[in-house]
């Protein structure tokens, strides 16, 4: 479809037939429905979904109730968890190491839950016991209200970084 001005635009159109006294057709009303915003706003969803997924550095999402809603591939093969292993649980517990530090981990978790950015280091653990510095980024997504719905955490391993700055 195009505006009067020639500009192109995605429509949804629908329409109903209205039947005479006799229930034959007498004729239809249509109704045509400006969709390109929501149109515009899907491709950018698609874009989104696509740079998380495919991303090299670990992304999980996790309810306000910490409980894991989502992880990408990268995390998957940086904590050797299948993302079946992780959803549906508060998977902290299974990351925390003999040398994770509790009380700043604590302080985090509740400045996420409080729906505040946080930028911490991190010593966790592997599936396979195997520990790792992890630098952990998290994001609150806040509802209209400015309610907490969601927290996006991008992970990078600085485990190599942390060896070199320890020679």
């Amino acid at each position: 479809f195009y505006t009067r001005d020639g500009k192109p635009f995605w429509a949804a159109v629908s329409g109903t037939v209205v039947l005479d006294a006799q229930g034959s057709s007498s004729h239809l009303i249509e109704f045509i429905t400006d969709i390109t915003a929501q149109k515009h706003a899907e491709r950018e969803i698609k874009k989104l979904s696509l740079v998380a997924t495919e991303s090299n550095h670990a992304i999980v999402i996790r309810s306000p109730e910490n409980i894991t809603t989502w992880v990408n591939k990268a995390f998957e093969g940086m904590f050797g968890y299948s993302a079946a292993e992780l959803i549906g649980k508060n998977i902290t517990p299974m990351f925390l190491g003999p040398e994770t530090d509790l009380e700043h981990l604590e302080a985090t978790t509740r400045a996420r839950m409080e729906g505040r950015k946080t930028e911490t280091e991190l010593h966790v653990i592997r599936k396979d016991r195997t520990p790792i510095w992890v630098y952990l980024t998290t994001y609150p997504i806040l509802d209209a209200q400015g309610a907490l719905e969601s927290t996006v955490s991008i992970i990078m391993d600085v485990t190599e970084d942390k060896r070199r700055e320890a020679e």
